[in-house]
């Protein structure tokens, strides 16, 4: 799109991605059933009003969703990939809001994990049409435990780390 002249500008964008189940929420042994990311739009991590507002909005849906997901709900690293759709399009001038949706419990389907990710969604829209994200705080946004690698697969009658 960008080589065609076409990179649209729009006020929000939700990057929707499904993650590996390989990550948990850090210092618990959770999954992270969600996680949410402002990416970055340069190597220095700046925050423009761009970037900021994407952050209100995620501490918005992190206030809405964690009473239902507690410690399932991580920050994605914010480290810029130039080669990455979100950063780019944050970049660009639109306000992205990545979500991840990882594992939960035994939900191997994702059945339980698409009514949260549909939540999250919803939570997002609502903070933007009423724009309550405004009255949000930076570090709400900061407060959001970061997601790690960590996965304990089943075998047999033991777990192991990987």
């Amino acid at each position: 799109m960008k080589q065609l002249g076409q990179w649209p500008c729009f006020d929000f964008g939700f990057n929707l991605h499904d993650q590996m189940t390989l990550w948990s929420v850090t210092k618990t042994l959770k999954p992270a059933t969600l996680s949410f990311l402002a990416p970055a739009i340069d190597e220095e991590l700046t925050i423009n009003e761009i970037r900021k507002n994407a952050m209100l909005v995620i501490a918005d849906m992190f206030k809405d969703l964690d009473e239902y997901l507690k410690q399932h709900i991580g920050l994605f690293d914010d480290e810029f990939e130039p080669r990455a759709f979100g950063d780019n399009f944050q970049k660009a001038g639109t306000s992205t809001i990545l979500i991840e949706a990882g594992g939960y419990q035994t939900d191997f389907e994702k059945q339980e994990i698409r009514k949260y990710y549909f939540a999250s969604i919803l939570s997002g829209l609502i903070s933007i049409a009423s724009k309550t994200y405004k009255k949000q705080d930076l570090k709400n946004y900061f407060s959001i435990p970061k997601k790690r690698r960590f996965y304990l697969s089943k075998m047999g009658n033991c777990f192991k780390k990987s």
